[in-house]
């Protein structure tokens, strides 16, 4: 039995998201129930270690112990070992960053032998051939070969990975990490990344805020290259802009260079800003037609996933563009996405995690973080809901001096017209004596009845 980081992602599961269910939990970690079975054993072993009893065998029981324990977090991260995942990418960020590594010093820092260290440097020099990069033999060890610029995507892709999944790594993983970021005044980073969105509308991403951050890690160094604050005039700055930009958007960026750290970007490395611009905001993502045939490719099938009827195919292009590149792109880092819980507002709907495990059958990587976003962005793309009276609103909890404000919302935000605000304990009589096509609600309560459409959107801000 060794500790790593996938047994600190599984009490997360357990102790700060009360998820106890195996089957979602297999699912969110792509492993299967049976792994997850083990792991929380192996935690259940560790925890009657520490406190010297007699390992439990149930694992309601086990479980139980695990949700009690003080100081597990603390407990678990002491006796952490690398995953073989992490000791790789330990080797790829080192070189990188490094160019050249000694391989002796790389095996003490991870506790291996030359032997496995050979073994991960096989699969590393395949994962850098996609990239076009390639390792050297020195008479000191290994050296990075390549262009600088596909060492800095390469790099992005990296912090990238970091960001999503630092909370759970080994603290010498995420040591090297953090000592290389040279930036100041995060939270006024953040800020600036906040306002840069606002600015050019670019729609809310926990990802956008990952991206522009892991961009800004990896560009803003103390080095000679030619910063944008070079760029004096802003006639100057459209010349090395995308023409494919509106001219009143680009002014804005422009400005917005000159009173922020993002002045200091490399001028050579503009276009990897606006690479994350577009990705991030669908208006100026440039048209990729084998990207938009895939997402059409899958069109139906996103139907049957949600009994949605999507009308508009550009609109569904639109929307489901940023979500599938982000699904592609954490396939490529083969990154682990705890996302959605770190969204404190969001909860397990029952219709989202149905489409979150359908989902994953088409794209392995694609998140509960994209399947709920993604899912309530087609909600208002579909038609399914009868254009007519026959629509109720049905709560349980609502207070009742909010509820026709709440109603009042849903019917504004997704163009909806609702016969009644029915309570769920009075539904049944009223289903015995009015004909109903579709009931509407922004709680989670099982309804389930022939030839009858349950919807649910997410509860309104109503400030």
């Amino acid at each position: 039995m060794y500790i790593n980081s996938r047994h600190l992602r599984i009490v997360k599961m357990i102790v700060k998201y009360k998820i106890t269910d195996l089957e979602i939990i297999a699912e969110i970690f792509n492993i299967s129930v049976s792994a997850v079975t083990t792991y929380i054993k192996d935690i259940g072993n560790l925890i009657a270690e520490d406190e010297n009893i007699k390992p439990l065998k149930k694992l309601d029981k086990i479980i139980e112990l695990i949700k009690k324990k003080k100081g597990l977090v603390y407990l678990l991260k002491s006796n952490q070992e690398f995953r073989k995942k992490e000791k790789i990418d330990y080797l790829i960020f080192i070189l990188l960053t490094k160019k050249e590594i000694h391989l002796n010093d790389i095996a003490d820092n991870l506790g291996i032998t030359r032997r496995i260290l050979n073994y991960h440097l096989t699969d590393i020099k395949e994962i850098l051939k996609a990239k076009n990069l390639s390792l050297e033999s020195t008479t000191k060890g290994i050296k990075l070969i390549g262009e600088d610029s596909n060492i800095k995507r390469m790099l992005f892709g990296y912090f990238y990975k970091f960001l999503i999944e630092r909370h759970e790594l080994p603290k010498s993983l995420r040591k090297i990490y953090i000592d290389y970021i040279e930036l100041t005044s995060i939270n006024k980073i953040l800020k600036d990344i906040y306002k840069l969105n606002k600015i050019t509308k670019t729609p809310h991403s926990h990802y956008s805020y990952i991206s522009y951050f892991s961009f800004l890690a990896i560009h803003i160094r103390k080095d000679p290259s030619p910063k944008m604050e070079s760029i004096k005039t802003f006639s100057d700055f459209l010349k090395i802009a995308p023409s494919d930009i509106d001219c009143e958007t680009l002014k804005k960026i422009y400005h917005f260079f000159k009173e922020t750290i993002f002045n200091q970007i490399p001028v050579n490395h503009l276009y990897d800003f606006f690479f994350i611009f577009q990705k991030s905001h669908t208006e100026y993502y440039k048209y990729d037609e084998d990207m938009s045939n895939l997402i059409l490719s899958y069109k139906s099938q996103v139907e049957n996933f949600t009994s949605f009827k999507i009308s508009s195919d550009i609109e569904y292009i639109h929307l489901a563009t940023p979500w599938f590149t982000f699904a592609f792109f954490k396939e490529l880092y083969n990154i682990t996405d705890l996302t959605f819980f770190e969204m404190s507002n969001m909860t397990l709907d029952t219709n989202i995690v149905k489409f979150f495990i359908n989902m994953k059958t088409i794209l392995p990587k694609f998140g509960l973080y994209e399947s709920a976003l993604f899912y309530l962005g087609l909600s208002k793309l579909s038609k399914t809901i009868p254009d007519n009276n026959e629509n109720i609103f049905i709560y349980k909890s609502i207070p009742d001096y909010i509820i026709t404000e709440v109603k009042n919302y849903i019917e504004k935000s997704y163009s909806l017209k609702f016969k009644e605000i029915i309570n769920i304990y009075d539904l049944p009589d009223y289903l015995k004596e009015n004909k109903v096509d579709c009931v509407v609600a922004v709680e989670s309560f099982n309804f389930n009845k022939e030839n009858i459409k349950m919807l649910k959107f997410p509860f309104p801000s109503l400030n």
